[in-house]
């Protein structure tokens, strides 16, 4: 370091040098401290405050939205009777909607490098929290924090990983990834957000070139040999990964047939589930089958009416977002999943095995 400060400052001049050492000290303070996961797995991504959540979000009516394409992707949520859905387009930018659903706080959150959607509670241990993005990555996973609980937070793991609340699990909501097609034609009248963030963002523009589709683009190392995960997937493409337990399972979209939706019934370490997915509406979602007494409910997919149901043999119905027509308190099974890229799944849950016909 003294031969690097002597360089600097033969070349540069002290300015440049005492700013440089003021950026290395803030630097390894970022990455320093006590983590929960590998520390050599972090990495400095962005900096803090560069990708800025969205606190007070605005919204337009589903059949009133514009500015999207019919491929766009959208992250649909259900609470209470509110149906909100937050394009990719303005996420890919932001990462973070901190709002409120039914007098539920919610965090609506989009890792864009691992390509994850996950909703989470906001009320912590009776403390309401405002997630923002650090800018730091843990497997190329965003880490948020926030400045009520002095914790830093791992998206995909859905738990602390640095600070006063570390290893303590955050409670997830269902959403649904879908194509905006789709999306319109099931629920034209949800609410959707718009692009008035109060920030000056290309939305619609991807914040990082071709790395959605280039499978030799990831911007950190990982602790895996990505030429070995290339070689079972596309590194980008995007898997349902469903944990039970300590088991992962993966499934791809082109396990279902292409047109409506269909369904996949399989069993994770002893658990009934059922993977509802549909290609051409790009979107895929797990349920446990267990009924009542534990066993496995039949259950099938209808799209009636610009309506997609999923039913039982007893004829009683659910949403796709797992809710039951009839009786809210009557809800299908939740399973900890959610949509990622492969590598993203691979890298977390080395473990994890891929769904085969």
């Amino acid at each position: 370091m003294n031969f690097f400060v002597a360089y600097i400052k033969l070349f540069l001049g002290w300015g440049t040098v005492a700013f440089l050492l003021v950026t290395l000290a803030c630097a390894n303070s970022r990455l320093g401290g006590k983590w929960t996961v590998p520390s050599a797995q972090i990495a400095e991504g962005e900096g803090n405050g560069d990708i800025p959540a969205i606190n007070n979000p605005q919204f337009t009516k589903a059949s009133q939205t514009t500015y999207l394409t019919d491929e766009s992707t959208i992250i649909g949520i259900k609470i209470g009777e509110n149906i909100k859905a937050y394009p990719l387009e303005i996420l890919d930018w932001h990462e973070v909607v901190n709002e409120e659903i039914d007098s539920i706080p919610i965090a609506i959150t989009y890792s864009t490098l691992s390509g994850s959607s996950i909703a989470f509670d906001r009320n912590i241990n009776g403390t309401t929290v405002d997630f923002r993005i650090t800018g730091l990555l843990y497997n190329s996973n965003t880490i948020l924090s926030e400045f009520e609980t002095f914790t830093d937070w791992s998206q995909m793991l859905r738990r602390g990983i640095r600070g006063d609340l570390s290893e303590v699990t955050l409670k997830d909501f269902q959403v649904l990834e879908m194509n905006w097609a789709k999306w319109k034609q099931l629920f034209p009248n949800s609410a959707v957000l718009n692009q008035n963030t109060s920030y000056n963002r290309p939305y619609g523009t991807y914040p990082y070139g071709d790395y959605r589709i280039d499978s030799t683009n990831i911007f950190f190392n990982l602790p895996h040999d990505l030429d070995s995960l290339n070689q079972v997937l596309f590194l980008k493409e995007k898997i349902l990964g469903v944990k039970v337990a300590d088991v992962v399972k993966g499934y791809k979209l082109d396990s279902f047939q292409e047109e409506g939706f269909s369904i996949i019934e399989d069993e994770i370490n002893g658990e009934p589930i059922i993977i509802i997915g549909s290609p051409s509406a790009a979107f895929m979602v797990a349920y446990s089958a267990k009924n009542e007494d534990g066993q496995r409910r039949a259950l099938e997919v209808q799209e009636q009416d610009g309506v997609v149901l999923i039913v039982d043999q007893a004829d009683n119905k659910w949403s796709i977002f797992g809710i039951n027509i009839e009786n809210n308190q009557l809800p299908l099974g939740k399973l900890e999943s959610n949509i990622a890229y492969w590598f993203s799944w691979a890298t977390f849950y080395p473990q994890i095995e891929i769904f085969k016909e």
